[in-house]
């Protein structure tokens, strides 16, 4: 299983590639679930991953450092902020990603990831995303969103929380219509990661109950305090060790 840490500076990009970070995603945590960070840090990141050697010299002093550099990620908000930026996403970088509050149906789905696609390089992926409280961001539930991405040829899938006030997406969706999800994600072929205030507890349920996505995606568990603070590098240090320990099982 892969990891997925989101960042809002380029202090934290570079914090984060020190510990085996698989994907690296930019946004901005303090005004959304999916708030864009500022297009001219996605510039910056793609300039520092072109050259190796400042990569080399960020990681260089942690005993993991012959790992690749992550992927890169952005987040581009929902419909109206994703229409202002989209275009600036670089082309270097792996995924992108919209958020569906508001598309109630899947035409309107369909209609903002083509939309979405239209806009970013063709370079660059894009990644279908769910909410777990599907009812307050006013879209349709995951399972729905899940099957549309597999019809529409999309392969990556992001399963997040909409409102971010503590409870995970374990709380709002329950064990037991995640293990429907994962079999269903298996089912139709696609790699999904599992967010919104993901813990590391949250690893031995997954792992009891039968609930495998390809990565999980962290923000608030690997900060100071909570996700709108800094990165913590006791915390990164501690998820990295768990993530080698399960590969290594």
């Amino acid at each position: 299983m892969q990891w997925l840490v989101s960042v809002r500076s380029e202090a934290e990009l570079l914090v984060a590639a020190r510990y085996a970070v698989d994907i690296v995603d930019f946004k901005e945590p303090r005004h959304g679930p999916l708030s864009p960070a500022d297009p001219v840090l996605w510039e910056s990141a793609s300039g520092i991953f072109r050259d190796r050697a400042t990569v080399t010299r960020a990681v260089e002093s942690v005993s993991q450092a012959n790992f690749p550099p992550p992927l890169l990620s952005a987040a581009l908000g929902e419909g109206d902020e994703m229409r202002r930026v989209a275009d600036r996403v670089p082309p270097s970088f792996a995924f992108a990603k919209v958020g569906p509050s508001g598309c109630c149906s899947l035409q309107l789905m369909s209609e903002l990831w083509t939309d979405a696609i239209q806009r970013i390089p063709s370079t660059v992926e894009l990644v279908a995303v769910a909410y777990s409280d599907y009812e307050a961001a006013g879209c349709l539930p995951p399972e729905d969103i899940f099957q549309l991405a597999a019809n529409t040829g999309l392969r990556r899938c992001l399963l997040d929380t909409f409102t971010k006030k503590g409870e995970s997406t374990f709380d709002v969706l329950g064990r037991q219509r995640l293990q429907r999800l994962s079999v269903l994600a298996d089912r139709l072929d696609l790699w999904w990661t599992l967010a919104g205030s993901i813990k590391l507890s949250h690893l031995e349920l997954m792992s009891a109950h039968g609930i495998s996505p390809n990565c999980v995606g962290i923000r608030g568990d690997v900060c100071h305090q909570d996700r709108a603070t800094t990165l913590s590098e006791d915390r990164l240090q501690l998820w990295s060790e768990t993530i080698k320990q399960q590969m290594q099982s």
